[in-house]
């Protein structure tokens, strides 16, 4: 979960474009076009698949601030994710949290019915 003050964009770009590079590349759609990852549906079968690698969940906002909730498979898709907004290891500030425990996990994906994006609520 991140927690990010409205106006810091740069983030959620970096997060947004992590997540989809993650995906184009988990469901082999490299030579597809751009935004061809946004349209995809997934398959009732993919979306109850507990190994497919995909990154799901969905972003808030409110004119202070925009919380992002992802989820995606422990030490693969997540993980590459983790690494390309380079919060790991940066302390939390007033205007940018990250809330994660890689102690902590869940049996099954909640947002897998969101597809391949993060939905926009």
């Amino acid at each position: 979960v991140m927690v990010l003050d409205y106006r810091k964009t740069t983030p959620v770009k970096r997060l947004l474009a992590a997540v989809r590079q993650h995906n184009v590349r988990v469901m082999g759609m490299e030579e597809a076009p751009a935004q061809a990852i946004s349209t995809m549906e997934l398959t009732p079968e993919q979306v109850e698949d507990p190994n497919l690698d995909i990154v799901t969940g969905f972003v808030v906002l409110d004119k202070k601030k925009r919380v992002v909730v992802v989820e995606g498979l422990r030490g693969k898709g997540f993980e590459a994710v983790l690494d390309v907004i380079g919060h790991r290891d940066s302390p939390n500030r007033a205007k940018q949290k990250l809330l994660y425990n890689p102690e902590v996990g869940f049996p099954s994906r909640l947002y897998g019915s969101f597809n391949c994006v993060l939905k926009q609520v």
